[in-house]
């Protein structure tokens, strides 16, 4: 047997609206694992995200697809099987384009991540992001991507811990790493600073007011992870 995802709609009561399951739309024929990934587990999907039509946006790991699904339905809006390999945090930047961060595991040639755009119509990439060289920015998990109000995009590095904003001309504004270190032994990996994902908020962001962020009331956390 082989795991599969499903996702549940459920009210701030803990009521269940819906309940969409993965093997119910998609086809073990068509979309198929990567040959390289376990067979534990299907299609792990990693991010869900909800589209300016009210549909939800999936992204699913193992099989590199992303689906648009309609939550009333439950049938197939849209779906694409691009040129991503394990992509991560898939959303609408705007109306028209969406965002993916693609992790590039498996991918052919040297492993290297990047974030790109594309239209949601024609399907079609219009911006793109790596690094120079392309190694140098990659991570095997995790990873986000989120285009700001001022239209710079800002970026998560799971593996570093590294959080960054670029501009749509690729260059780096802003950047920063997270000093906590911690160790994995689930992953024997030795000391970590991954962070999964990241978001930026403004200095006028309410949930802001009346907390004090001087970075010293965190100097006694830091020795403890270190």
């Amino acid at each position: 047997q082989m795991m599969g995802d499903v996702i549940i709609e459920v009210t701030p009561a803990g009521e269940i609206l819906r309940t969409w399951k993965s093997w119910s739309q998609l086809d073990t024929t068509k979309d198929v694992i990567c040959p390289i990934e376990h067979r534990r587990e299907w299609t792990h999907a990693n991010s869900i995200s909800v589209a300016p039509n009210g549909d939800w946006l999936v992204s699913l790991r193992n099989t590199s697809t992303i689906v648009q699904v309609n939550p009333r339905s439950g049938k197939l809006r849209w779906r694409w099987n691009g040129v991503t390999s394990h992509q991560h945090d898939v959303n609408y930047s705007s109306e028209k384009t969406i965002t993916i961060f693609d992790n590039g595991l498996h991918r052919r040639g040297i492993d290297f991540s990047r974030v790109i755009e594309i239209d949601a119509k024609t399907k079609e990439v219009v911006w793109e992001y790596t690094d120079n060289p392309p190694f140098s920015f990659f991570t095997v998990m995790g990873g986000s991507a989120r285009v700001l109000p001022n239209g710079n995009v800002f970026i998560c590095e799971t593996a570093k811990g590294q959080f960054f904003e670029v501009t749509r001309d690729k260059k780096v504004v802003w950047e920063y790493i997270n000093p906590f270190f911690s160790e994995n032994p689930r992953l024997g990996a030795g000391r970590m600073n991954n962070v999964y994902r990241a978001h930026r908020y403004g200095v006028d962001y309410s949930g802001l007011d009346g907390r004090d962020l001087n970075p010293d009331n965190f100097a006694n956390l830091n020795r403890l992870y270190s």
